[in-house]
C-alpha cells in the first residue's frame, strides 16, 4: 500500500471522510502512521542495510552512530572486502581470555564486536589505512513522506500501520476502549512480522551469506 492508500484506510477505520476530515487532520494521520512504522521496525528489526567502513591504521573502534546514522539498531554481520570473508563475531571477554594484549595486535581484521552502544571493534586492528569492511546492520527505515512511498516490508503486514495509527489517534481522543481494540490488532501484525523476519534470518544462515 502506498502512503496515500494507508492514509485513506486509516480514515476509513476511523469512519472519517478522507477528503474533508473533521476530527483528525491528514497531518495527524501521517504522523501516527510514521510512529507506527518506527514502532514496528524497532520491534521486528525487519530492515537491514549496510555501511562501508574505511579501515584506519592502528584503529580498533569505529563510531557506528556517525557511520550509520540515528536509525541504527544493531550490527548483524561484517564482511571483509579484502579477504572476501565474514569476520567472526566475538566479545571483549573472549578476546581478553584468548589474547593477553589483543588491543595491540595488528593485521587483517578477522573478528568483530560491539563495545557500548555505538562502537564497532575489529580484531586485529588494521596495520595500514587501506581497505574496507562492509557492516550489515538493522536500522529504522526512512519515514514515509511522498504519496507513492510504501513500507519496505511485505504488503500483508501493511495493515499493521493502519491499526497502529488508528490506536494512536483514538487514544489521543480519549477513546480508550476503541484504541485498545486497534492496538491488539496491531500487535497481531507486529508478532507475525517478527516471526517472518526470524524465519528469513534462519533461511539466510542455512543458505550462507554473500558480501
Amino acid at each position: 500500500m502506498t502512503f496515500a492508500e494507508l492514509k485513506t484506510e486509516v480514515f476509513r477505520v476511523l469512519k472519517e471522510n478522507s477528503t474533508t476530515p473533521v476530527y483528525w487532520s491528514a497531518q495527524d494521520v501521517e504522523d501516527s502512521l510514521n510512529e507506527g512504522l518506527e514502532t514496528i521496525s524497532e520491534a521486528s528489526e525487519f530492515y537491514e542495510t549496510n555501511t562501508t567502513v574505511s579501515l584506519q591504521a592502528n584503529q580498533t573502534y569505529y563510531d557506528l552512530k556517525d557511520l550509520a546514522g540515528d536509525g541504527f539498531l544493531r550490527v548483524t554481520r561484517v564482511w571483509n572486502t579484502q579477504t572476501s570473508r565474514w569476520l567472526a563475531p566475538t566479545d571483549v571477554r573472549k578476546l581478553d581470555g584468548a589474547y593477553r594484549q589483543w588491543e595491540k595486535n595488528t593485521g587483517e581484521p578477522q573478528k568483530w564486536f560491539v563495545r557500548g552502544l555505538w562502537h564497532l571493534g575489529v580484531w586485529p586492528k588494521a596495520d595500514a589505512t587501506s581497505g574496507t569492511v562492509k557492516v550489515y546492520h538493522r536500522s529504522l527505515p526512512a519515514a514515509l513522506s511522498a504519496t507513492t512511498d510504501t513500507p519496505a516490508f511485505q504488503r500483508e503486514f501493511h495493515q499493521g500501520l493502519v491499526r497502529y495509527a488508528a490506536y494512536d489517534l483514538l487514544a489521543q481522543d480519549g477513546e480508550t476502549r476503541k484504541a485498545l481494540t486497534q492496538y491488539e490488532q496491531y500487535l497481531g501484525f507486529e508478532n507475525r512480522l517478527k516471526a517472518y523476519v526470524g524465519g528469513r534470518i534462519s533461511v539466510d544462515r542455512i543458505g550462507g551469506f554473500r558480501g
